[in-house]
């Protein structure tokens, strides 16, 4: 029964979750719009793209953009996940049920 305690006790047994990708959002495969003129000298400014890869623990992505260029290590904080289609799948990005399909 101690042991059982001090396994609960540790770090790695606790409802916290510590990962600290907790606090991005960011997924490949997921579809993203962008929301600054501060990148590709704001041609992509409004226009949505696919994440490809994450980078950084989640602060950055590399994006395929819906004209076929790609951008590489674009900060979190210049995208905004695109909302999905009538009808079509979604991914919940954040909160306790994060990654649930719906």
């Amino acid at each position: 029964q101690e042991q059982e305690q001090d396994r609960n006790a540790s770090p790695h047994h606790n409802n916290v979750n510590t990962n600290n990708n907790a606090d991005h959002w960011l997924l490949a495969n997921i579809r993203i719009r962008v929301t600054t003129k501060k990148i590709a000298k704001g041609r992509h400014y409004k226009q949505k793209g696919i994440v490809v890869d994450v980078h950084h623990g989640g602060r950055a992505a590399v994006l395929h953009m819906a004209d076929g260029e790609v951008l590489e290590r674009v900060p979190e904080t210049y995208l905004a996940p695109a909302l999905p289609k009538v009808g079509g799948n979604a991914v919940l990005l954040t909160g306790a049920r994060r990654l649930e399909k719906g």
